[in-house]
């Protein structure tokens, strides 16, 4: 079966909508962007900024895997992300989905109001197309049980003649000048009205293909190669390039809907998918554009041999690389710290509290001295292994992973490192 890609993404904003919603209890949950974000095993929360320190301090004692930012510029400076979710209060709207735009996603989610005046919002829907980046303006009450259940009887009973609607605030207080002609609470939380009275009107929306039509939109130029681009494929697990192939409009479409690699056969002049007659199918994982969006990137999970000589890749290389398996290694303890499954030795070391991983991890320390000292290389390699396994279920615990470590290493290895 193939793995599902992992879509990489920022958090703009740790405020109420875009953090601290996630804690009321009266709410139908999730009810925060980083409370869905960590919902979904397809999203991989990598970062959040937010210009309030405290804040943003607060965000991070709870989501310690994340990276955390004062400034949107120097987050995408450092990273290049596929949703960026926006979250900031309306009046920044503007220079923020900007920012995030020209960035480069492969979708943002904009908090609603677009923007405070409709020449702010027609301003992010030309910079949208320019980029040609999809917004999808965040109205979730659509989603809503008590929505779905009242959708579901409206339909049952007929056609809807007319509705009538009211706007209550709630505990909320604007400021004077804010809710000087009552717009403010139109805009802020009016937006939400009008998209359940549309919801309530609307057929219902089909998002079996979403990903394809959205995360995969992307403008590619088949003309200048006489309606071929080219497609490097690569091993998402072992990031090693396995062949090149490619591809007409009709090839990438199909391996988008079917998740299967297929190119255009230029000998045989048909679409040909990859272990349509071996078995040996590429999975995809993702797929990236280059600069000038004539040349495909293709992540895949290969099913056996690629090139059809029966060698791993196209080049006669062997498709390893065993230092990644210490990924594999954290994302299957993240796996068991998520879930926590009866029977699990990794679940038993979570139940155990943070003393005892530590005590446990001493343990195999001294172990691995003992046999570099006085055992032999086989023990001490398999002591070592159990080191490394039990600090990355203490490093999990506490909200690391391995790539933190790598990171720090990283950080010792430059010019400009200082100890602390």
């Amino acid at each position: 079966m193939s793995k599902k890609p992992k879509y990489k993404t920022a958090l703009i904003g740790t405020g109420r909508i875009g953090f601290t919603l996630g804690f009321d209890r009266k709410r139908e949950q999730p009810a925060s962007h980083t409370m869905a974000l960590r919902k979904n095993r397809r999203i991989k929360f990598v970062a959040a900024c937010d210009n309030n320190q405290p804040r943003l301090d607060h965000f991070h004692r709870f989501v310690k895997k994340t990276i955390t930012f004062a400034d949107c510029s120097n987050m995408f400076a450092t990273d290049k992300f596929d949703i960026i979710v926006i979250a900031v209060n309306e009046n920044s709207h503007l220079d923020v989905t900007l920012d995030a735009i020209r960035a480069k996603p492969k979708l943002i989610i904009l908090e609603k109001p677009v923007a405070l005046c409709v020449a702010d919002a027609l301003k992010i829907q030309e910079e949208a197309e320019k980029y040609k980046i999809p917004i999808l303006v965040n109205h979730e009450r659509r989603f809503a049980q008590d929505y779905k259940i009242a959708k579901k009887y409206i339909d049952s009973i007929g056609e809807l003649i007319s509705v009538n609607a009211r706007l209550d605030s709630g505990l909320r207080v604007y400021t004077p000048s804010e809710e000087d002609s009552g717009a403010y609470s139109l805009l802020h939380d009016g937006t939400h009205l009008v998209d359940i009275v549309s919801y309530l009107l609307e057929d219902e929306n089909d998002l079996s293909d979403f990903e394809s039509k959205i995360l995969y939109n992307m403008k590619l130029d088949f003309e200048k190669m006489n309606g071929l681009i080219p497609a490097i494929i690569q091993d998402n697990y072992t990031q090693k390039v396995l062949m090149l192939g490619f591809m007409n409009e009709e090839a990438y479409n199909k391996t988008v809907e079917t998740g299967k690699v297929t190119f255009f056969s230029r000998t045989k002049n048909r679409l040909w998918t990859k272990g349509e007659e071996s078995g040996n199918f590429l999975n995809v994982i993702d797929i990236k554009a280059d600069c000038d969006n004539d040349t495909l990137l293709i992540q895949v999970d290969p099913v056996g041999p690629v090139c059809h000589t029966g060698t791993d890749t196209c080049w006669g290389d062997k498709n390893s690389q065993d230092i990644m398996f210490l990924k594999v290694l954290q994302d299957f303890i993240d796996k068991r710290h998520e879930e926590m499954p009866e029977g699990s030795y990794t679940t038993s070391l979570f139940k155990s509290g943070v003393n005892k991983m530590a005590q446990k991890v001493g343990e195999e320390a001294v172990e691995a001295v003992i046999e570099a000292c006085n055992g032999t290389d086989e023990r001490l390699i398999y002591e070592s292994a159990d080191l490394i396994y039990h600090l990355i279920v203490l490093l999990t615990s506490k909200g690391y992973r391995i790539e933190d470590l790598a990171r720090e290493l990283k950080e010792r290895h430059s010019s400009t490192w200082k100890r602390h």
